[in-house]
């Protein structure tokens, strides 16, 4: 073994560390790509049928009827009370059962009446999705602004991050496994020749992958019950401590007088 062998070898290493940077930003904008109100990734017919859960909406119907009534006046918006979707019914195909054992949603009554022709369906949904996740950040904001409550945005904030970071951690490991397996094809050869080795380096990479994935979904999953109960708890103390000193907006009396 000549000398170079080390030098090349730790060359690579460092390689492979500085590759981690942008490969791990890559992977980051990969993840908010993806995060939409309308699962697209899916093939045809069930192009825009899964959506993802509405968090924004369900947190502001966990609201007293008088704070959601005066956030609808304050921001002019509608807050939809009505469950946005619903688990893929069990029945059917094995693929749609298996659909509604891993939890996929689809749009509920009345979108689902909607046409799917035209995307009415699909962007009556992504309009709703979006009002309530904004509805949402500017009470956060509001909250901000009172004294005594900055902890309202500051702890959503952190566990927001922490939530979308477990989300891009799932990502990549689906990513890796993806990319073990595209790789294990290319090299079938060398896959022939030892098929024994193959298959239990095959079973424990799949294993390993299940196991990282179904650890960052629980813990994704427990991040944002804490995200929900803290703001649904801090909004409603908001209301509580200050909803005297908010107001419906009063015309200006120049424009009364006209």
């Amino acid at each position: 073994m000549t000398a170079s062998g080390p030098i090349q070898e730790n060359i690579a290493a460092l390689l492979a560390v500085a590759a981690t940077i942008p490969i791990g930003f890559v992977i980051y904008q990969i993840y908010y790509f993806t995060y939409e109100p309308v699962l697209r990734l899916w093939p045809l017919p069930w192009r825009g049928r899964f959506v993802r859960r509405d968090r924004g909406g369900q947190i502001l119907q966990t609201l007293d009827p008088d704070q959601i009534a005066t956030l609808q006046k304050i921001l002019e918006c509608d807050i939809d009370p009505d469950e946005p979707h619903t688990v893929v019914p069990n029945a059917g195909s094995p693929i749609q059962k298996l659909m509604h054992l891993g939890g996929i949603l689809e749009i509920a009554e009345p979108r689902k009446s909607l046409p799917m022709a035209g995307k009415a369906r699909q962007l009556a949904y992504e309009d709703m999705w979006y009002t309530h996740w904004d509805t949402l950040r500017s009470a956060v904001d509001i909250a901000a602004s009172y004294p005594g409550s900055k902890q309202v945005k500051s702890e959503y904030t952190t566990l927001s991050d922490i939530y979308h970071s477990l989300g891009a951690a799932r990502t990549a490991v689906l990513s890796a496994w993806a990319i073990v397996s595209v790789l294990s094809v290319l090299h079938i050869g060398r896959v022939a020749a030892h098929p024994g080795e193959t298959v239990m380096g095959i079973v424990a990479i799949f294993g390993l992958t299940a196991a990282i994935y179904a650890v960052c979904h629980v813990a994704r999953g427990r991040t944002w019950r804490s995200a929900a109960a803290s703001l649904t708890f801090g909004l409603r103390w908001l209301h509580w401590r200050h909803g005297h000193e908010v107001r419906e907006p009063v015309a200006d009396e120049s424009e009364e007088a006209t």
